[in-house]
């Protein structure tokens, strides 16, 4: 093994290392919060939900639309989502065709979604730091990057 291959295996495990490193501090520099965690779980009870009439859904969606807004990072957001939740309710009202409400609840589960997503960690950026991580490993730990050809 040549000598330039030698340094390319230590410069790209290196680069690898760099890049899994930064992306475990874009992962773990952001905040947990308990609220995002619960609008999400939300988002998804009101997308998938299939009972008689939406008068459920939505009291559960404003439930915890007032939980959600006791965190300062939020409070935007959730006002936003509380006017979109009332406009929402008077326009399907007593509705009890699932063709009239399933899709304005799906979509107003999909903004839900966006809001908690906005707001919570990101899984892409810890997997993404793993693989380089590995990646790192797999070129420094590689024994013919470090043998001596003497």
């Amino acid at each position: 093994m040549t000598k330039i291959t030698k340094r390319l295996g230590v410069v790209a495990g290196t680069c690898f290392a760099v890049a899994s490193a930064l992306n475990f501090v874009s992962y773990y520099s952001k905040p947990v919060i308990p609220e995002a965690e619960l609008l999400k779980s939300t988002a998804a009870y009101v997308q998938r939900y299939e009972g008689e009439s939406p008068k459920e859904a939505i009291q559960y969606a404003q439930d915890t639309l007032k939980i959600a807004q006791r965190n300062n990072a939020l409070l935007e957001d959730v006002k936003g989502l509380e006017k979109e939740l009332v406009g929402i309710s008077e326009g399907i009202g007593e509705s009890k065709n699932p063709v009239v409400y399933r899709p304005v609840l799906k979509e107003f589960g999909s903004n839900i979604e966006k809001i908690a997503d906005k707001n919570s960690r990101s899984s892409w950026a810890l997997w993404v730091g793993i693989l380089h991580g590995v990646a790192s490993l797999a070129w420094l730990a590689n024994p013919y990057t470090w043998r001596r050809d003497d």
